[in-house]
């Protein structure tokens, strides 16, 4: 026999028949052949070629008969116990799932926050409406952050007290001029009508009241729904694991870019740009048109 005759016969893979047959079961059927497995995501297992290193593997359910007993019974009683445990904690996980979209909701307000603060004062029609567009979106998302529904808002209450005012602001501004068209004291009719040999000529203006980079109890609000929205994920855990005995977490990501973890993506002392001015007096306010 040469040395490749020896190398194919080293190499020789015994067929699943016979694999059968030393397990007592001549002529089993044997699916665990024919289906191609990967290893999930996240396991130790990086290079599919490297047989020397442990990972997970998905195979599907129905195969698991063909397990060896131990293997089987182990896998049969591991599942029971996790639908006994999911069934306990039905109501708490349905409370992290809408709690999800608070975080989300968060996200959103911090990164518009942090875009706020890069704005600065200019005279022109483009600087102005990239702040309205800005604005609107702050706002728009706080209001429904605080209104969501089964369980995924706040109260006000919930606000440390000296931000409460800041938060009945954002409900009147919503209300009153960035998602309805009503009175209120940061938009004056500048209208003025004027007769030139004859005519009556009707300039139109408005005189509009702005925050630039917007307030500066708008960050520390972002601030505070992220202590609420911690607590709240905290106490739900702190539930999960008093109603099934079973030790819980909430998987950690990464943060988004330019974004630190817990919101600390933009520096608090850069974070109040915004100008609180009295009204009709706030920086910015728009020249009649």
């Amino acid at each position: 026999m040469d040395k490749q005759d020896q190398e194919a016969e080293a190499k020789e893979v015994v067929p699943a028949e016979e694999l059968d047959r030393a397990r007592g079961r001549e002529g089993a059927e044997h699916p665990l052949c024919d289906v191609e497995t990967e290893p999930v995501a996240g396991s130790s297992v990086d290079d599919a070629e490297d047989e020397e290193e442990d990972g997970y593997y998905v195979i599907p359910e129905e195969s698991t008969q063909y397990l060896p007993d131990e293997w089987r019974t182990a896998l049969e009683a591991r599942a029971e116990e996790g639908r006994r445990v999911l069934a306990l904690a039905a109501k708490e996980l349905k409370q992290l799932s809408r709690l999800s979209l608070s975080y989300y909701h968060v996200v959103v307000l911090r990164h518009v926050r942090d875009r706020l603060a890069e704005c600065r004062f200019k005279a022109d029609m483009e600087a102005l409406l990239e702040l309205d567009m800005l604005t609107t979106a702050f706002l728009a998302t706080y209001v429904r952050l605080y209104t969501g529904g089964g369980g995924s808002g706040f109260a006000r209450d919930a606000l440390p007290t000296p931000l409460r005012a800041a938060h009945d602001e954002i409900i009147d501004l919503r209300n009153k001029r960035y998602a309805h068209v009503d009175e209120h004291h940061s938009v004056n009719d500048e209208m003025e009508i004027a007769e030139e040999d004859g005519r009556y000529v009707v300039t139109l203006g408005t005189r509009l009241g702005v925050y630039i980079g917007g307030s500066n109890d708008w960050p520390k609000l972002v601030d505070a729904l992220d202590d609420i929205f911690a607590d709240r994920g905290a106490k739900i855990i702190a539930r999960l694991e008093a109603r099934t005995g079973r030790e819980w977490m909430i998987a950690q990501g990464s943060a988004p870019d330019g974004h630190d973890d817990g919101g600390g993506g933009l520096n608090r002392s850069t974070a109040t740009s915004g100008s609180d001015q009295d009204d009709g007096e706030r920086a910015g306010a728009m020249p009649s048109a």
